[in-house]
């Protein structure tokens, strides 16, 4: 009877530590999850800043070209009244000089000072229209750049929010568990099942390591990550330990070293895969190609696996997709 007493309070300790566990865990990701939202919203808030620091330059540019527009008229406007302030005192030194005998040309250049002022009244009318015109310009220029501001933002925002959460969107066939987000070059590495295999759930073979990258529309991948691509893809990936050996004395210098690379069964059977072409290798893959060699004779001749010799060929345009 004892013994039974003594096994139910152990399996009511385990039980009670399982769940411990669980409430630790869960504790954690909760406190992962609020720090990853102050993370977004401090993000959104300098996103916000720099939008209204650049619409502010915008309308100081815009008020800049004004005042510039506004001056130029000014000086028009005042060149054609110093012509009329000579032509007054031309006409004032003509009556002096010539008295009636000279009254046609005062007429005359009375008729002219008319003109210049409706000239200078028509100049006033055009220089307000252009700014009434120009502030309406300026007022929609500024709401449309607010607007595309507005939209680029949101979309930036969308974007960067499905990444840090796509892992636990339905669909995905990954567990969220074996995702490490990275962001740049690409958005994450998932270890595909493995902690699935070292706690005996899932076989070596079922374990796969996965560079995944999260695109939105119509979105392409760019330079970098076209070039990780192709290195994966040629089989140009290794795995290498770095030990760093330092003394138990200060003064001595730390020193590090690089285990014996693990060489995959791709480089066992290829073991030119992800090595530099030479022109005269090239050469003879071309002779080779043209005389009608199959891939796979391709591959155990030049010691490279299928996705090397497939990407030589395409660039130098003897195989087309």
């Amino acid at each position: 009877m004892s013994e039974i007493i003594i096994g139910l309070v152990v399996i009511g300790a385990v039980f009670l530590l399982i769940l411990w566990y669980l409430h630790r865990q869960h504790t954690k990701e909760r406190h992962a999850y609020a720090q990853e939202l102050t993370h977004l919203r401090h993000e959104l808030t300098t996103l916000q800043q720099s939008h209204h620091e650049s619409v502010n330059q915008r309308e100081q540019q815009h008020q800049a070209e004004i005042q510039h527009h506004h001056n130029q008229m000014t000086a028009k406007q005042a060149e054609h009244l110093d012509e009329i302030k000579a032509l007054q005192q031309q006409i004032t030194a003509l009556k002096e000089e010539f008295g009636t005998k000279q009254l046609a040309t005062l007429t005359e250049h009375q008729h002219l000072l008319e003109q210049k002022q409706h000239t200078i009244s028509e100049l006033n009318q055009r220089l307000m229209e252009q700014e009434t015109a120009f502030k309406l310009s300026l007022d929609k220029a500024i709401k449309d750049a607010q607007t595309r501001s507005n939209n680029a933002q949101r979309h930036v925002i969308k974007g960067q929010i499905s990444e840090k959460f796509v892992p636990f969107m339905a669909g995905f066939e990954y567990s969220p568990a074996d995702c490490r987000f990275m962001g740049e070059p690409i958005d994450y590495v998932v270890f595909h099942r493995l902690h699935d295999c070292v706690d005996g759930q899932a076989s070596l073979d079922e374990v796969s390591v996965v560079f995944l990258e999260v695109k939105t529309g119509q979105a392409k991948l760019n330079k970098r990550q076209q070039v990780l691509k192709e290195v994966i893809t040629r089989g140009q990936v290794k795995f290498e330990t770095l030990r760093i050996h330092q003394s138990d004395n200060m003064g001595d210098e730390v020193r590090v070293s690089i285990d014996v690379p693990y060489v995959s069964p791709d480089k066992q059977l290829y073991p030119n895969s992800g090595a530099k072409w030479s022109a005269e290798e090239e050469l003879r893959l071309i002779h080779a190609f043209d005389n009608g060699a199959s891939i796979d004779e391709l591959m155990a001749k030049h010691g490279r696996n299928h996705g090397g010799i497939m990407s030589r060929l395409k660039k130098l345009g003897k195989f087309q997709e």
